[in-house]
């Protein structure tokens, strides 16, 4: 453990020594002490000031002083349980969480007669309950609003999910362009017949009329018996001698290019 520095712990005892009427009092001066050193201030009538209120002393049974830290209102208060022991209690009014710690004033103190440098006792111990209690509870604030400016200062930003990935096409040319898909949505395009696909993108089943014009397709089903964007295999043979609309080019290669053997000059031989 690192040597504690205790400079200014004489000057605040000296400062009070005509105020002191019991033990106790020297625990709640060093107490004082401690928390003026971690830069906490009194707060006496809306001001901040090192000096204890003129009545810190007047109850027998309790100390109650108020303080503030970094624009935080902290409230110690310091509970004569009996002549011998007392119980240290720091509370931050924002939060309200407490810290505390019970303290045998004999362990610490030894007579109010002696001069300061026989005054206390195991001073070391009674700063390190300080430091265990008390320290958590107001660095706490301090820490998170340092790590928050050191994030500002350095220009981080706070962390984001990376966006999902395309799938990939090994067989496509350049990036990928499908968006993702979510699991539950695979698959979907093949048993809902209502759902829509916006890249056209069919499953199993065949879909003669994707990327053609329908009219360029023979069936032999009269006009609008295929509804939009269904997937329907045309039964049947085309009619080979159907011309495609405003062209004189058959859908089909006309039979009548070989003609049968034995020249019957009919396309009845095989009936």
């Amino acid at each position: 453990m690192s040597k504690v520095n205790y400079s200014g712990l004489e000057t605040s005892i000296y400062a009070y020594r005509n105020q002191v009427k019991r033990e106790s009092d020297l625990i709640a001066l060093f107490v004082h002490w401690y928390l003026v050193k971690n830069d906490f201030v009194c707060v006496i009538d809306g001001k901040k000031t090192e000096i204890l209120p003129e009545n810190w002393n007047e109850s027998e049974e309790i100390y109650v002083i108020n303080y503030s830290l970094d624009s935080k209102g902290y409230e110690l208060k310091i509970l004569n349980v009996d002549k011998e022991t007392c119980i240290v209690n720091l509370m931050k009014k924002s939060t309200e969480r407490t810290a505390s710690f019970s303290c045998v004033i004999k362990n610490h103190i030894s007579n109010l007669r002696n001069e300061y440098q026989n005054l206390f006792m195991n001073l070391n111990d009674l700063h390190e309950m300080l430091s265990k209690e008390f320290t958590p509870l107001f660095k706490e604030e301090s820490s998170k609003s340092t790590s928050g400016t050191q994030s500002r200062e350095s220009g981080a930003s706070v962390p984001r999910p990376n966006p999902p990935e395309a799938i990939y096409d090994p067989l496509r040319i350049g990036g990928p362009v499908r968006p993702p898909l979510a699991p539950v949505g695979i698959g979907r395009s093949d048993l809902d017949p209502f759902s829509f696909d916006p890249l056209g993108t069919g499953g199993m089943v065949f879909d003669p009329f994707r990327n053609y014009d329908r009219r360029l397709i023979p069936t032999n089903l009269p006009p609008g018996a295929v509804p939009p964007r269904a997937r329907f295999d045309p039964y049947g043979p085309p009619n080979p001698d159907e011309l495609i609309p405003g062209s004189s080019t058959r859908v089909g290669p006309n039979p009548n290019h070989l003609r049968p053997p034995g020249g019957f000059g009919n396309d009845h031989m095989f009936m």
